[in-house]
Formats: C-alpha cells, sequence, structure tokens
C-alpha cells in the first residue's frame, strides 16, 4: 500500500518582474503565480531606499567580519555616502557582496572610499552628473585599479615586495 509522510514545505522565491503581468503575456506559468501571489510582498528597489543604506551596511559590515581576519570596525561617513548615491542595479545582493569583498581586502579597521570596489567606481563615472564628478570618479578609479593590481602582484609573489617591486616596475 501507500504511505503517507507529513511533508512542511515553505518556498521563498523572488522575482524583480510583476509575475500576475508575465503569466498574461505567457512567460511565466499562471498555476505558479496563483501558488505564490497570496503570499506576495513587494519591495522596492533599493535605488529608491538609500535611506536604508547605513543600516543595511552596518549589518552587512557584522557579517563580513566573521569571515575577515581584520575586522573593520566602521566605513567613513565619505564612503557611506558614496554608497548611498550608487543605484545598487543589483539590490541587496549586490550590496552585501561589495561589502564582504571590501571587508575581506581591507585589511584595516576603518573602510574609505578607496576600498569600494573597481566595479562600482566604475558604473558611478556613467552616472556622473558633471565633468568634475566623473574626473574625480576616475582618480578613484585608477587608484583602486592601482592597489587591486599591486595587492594580485604580492599574491602571486607571496608577499615578496622586492619580487613585486621589480615586476612592476617600481623601487
Amino acid at each position: 500500500g501507500q504511505a503517507f509522510i507529513p511533508l512542511d514545505v515553505r518556498v521563498i522565491a523572488s522575482s524583480d518582474q510583476d509575475l500576475a503581468q508575465a503569466a498574461d503575456k505567457g512567460t511565466f506559468r499562471r498555476e505558479m503565480s496563483q501558488f505564490l501571489s497570496p503570499l506576495s510582498l513587494a519591495l522596492t528597489p533599493l535605488r529608491e531606499r538609500w535611506e536604508d543604506i547605513p543600516g543595511l551596511l552596518d549589518y552587512f559590515l557584522k557579517v563580513a567580519n566573521q569571515k575577515a581576519k581584520v575586522p573593520v570596525k566602521t566605513i567613513q561617513r565619505e564612503a557611506v555616502q558614496f554608497l548611498a548615491r550608487y543605484p545598487w542595479p543589483g539590490n541587496l545582493r549586490e550590496l552585501e557582496n561589495s561589502v564582504e569583498m571590501m571587508v575581506l581586502f581591507a585589511g584595516k579597521e576603518t573602510l574609505t572610499i578607496e576600498d569600494i570596489p573597481l566595479d562600482i567606481l566604475v558604473k558611478q563615472i556613467d552616472l556622473a552628473k558633471t565633468k568634475e564628478e566623473a574626473k574625480l570618479s576616475l582618480k578613484r578609479v585608477r587608484r583602486q585599479f592601482e592597489r587591486q593590481y599591486i595587492r594580485k602582484v604580492l599574491e602571486r609573489t607571496r608577499g615578496n615586495q622586492t619580487r613585486t617591486a621589480a615586476t612592476l616596475g617600481l623601487h
């Protein structure tokens, strides 16, 4: 005969599309849309909730510190302001990943604008409203690229500063 096994299942799903509209267009299964619809919760994108970013930065900082060799205690105000103005197309996941990268590579107690990931600095150039903003972003991108490049060469030379300097053509 058949045996019935009790099962407790929870489904968590997210989408950046209106699933009812997608079901009407035929790009999403109607049954699945109806299954999920009574439980739906609409969240505004992070770019429209910039005032939440400082609190989220603090939270993700605590989470990332659990993996870090050097715990990061704070983020410089200028860096927080920069990150609050960034539109975060990847929403919370992009913010969390960025904070984790910053913490893992910082090696110091305070994150600064210099620790912001290169891809975010590059995207920010596209969003610059004035030539001055773009120029400032370019300087930051150049400095950040140099830091990341030197760090990679240091890793390759297993921390040997003399070999690293020779590889880079520096003294």
